[in-house]
């Protein structure tokens, strides 16, 4: 039930307006069901800065960056929107997303990674204006993720790991 609500509201939410989307957001909180892939020096443990969409949000680009060995590379990518609301995107693989919430001050995001390899990660990232989640946040943060199979030593919160250039 839970599941299918979270499908509606996806879609419902694939409606959002470019403004409430377009501007300056920080990485805040990452899962997945694959921890390694979002520890320090993984693929997926990405410091995003921009995001921005188009007019009817068909296309979203982000600016971010992903610190292996030590070092911050940064990178811009461009999601594609296909129907029923899915974003499709390469960054380490083949990404398939979508906007599961958006406040005035925060976006998740449920996202596949099926890497190089094969393997495939599901896990969520939190984005927002601030660099931490409030306590109900935390806890609506960690249901979501048990629902989806995440256990909570898979999250990471980002506040102050962050040292990649702005």
């Amino acid at each position: 039930m839970v599941q299918i609500l979270l499908l509606a509201l996806a879609v419902g939410l694939s409606c959002v307006e470019s403004s409430q989307i377009s501007g300056d957001w920080d990485t805040i909180a990452l899962s997945a069901d694959n921890k390694e892939k979002i520890e320090e020096g993984g693929p997926l443990r990405v410091y995003f800065r921009q995001i921005d969409c188009n007019a009817d949000c068909s296309e979203i680009t982000f600016r971010l960056y992903v610190k292996l060995n030590g070092e911050c590379k940064e990178s811009t990518v461009v999601a594609s929107q296909s129907l029923g609301g899915l974003y499709t995107v390469q960054f380490a693989g083949q990404n398939t997303f979508v906007i599961v919430d958006k406040q005035e001050d925060t976006i998740t995001f449920f996202n596949t990674n099926v890497d190089e390899n094969g393997l495939v990660t599901r896990g969520y990232v939190v984005v927002g204006k601030r660099d931490s989640l409030t306590p109900e946040e935390t806890l609506s943060f960690e249901e979501a993720n048990e629902v989806k199979g995440i256990p909570q030593e898979n999250i990471e919160y980002l506040a102050g790991t962050d040292d990649c250039p702005e």
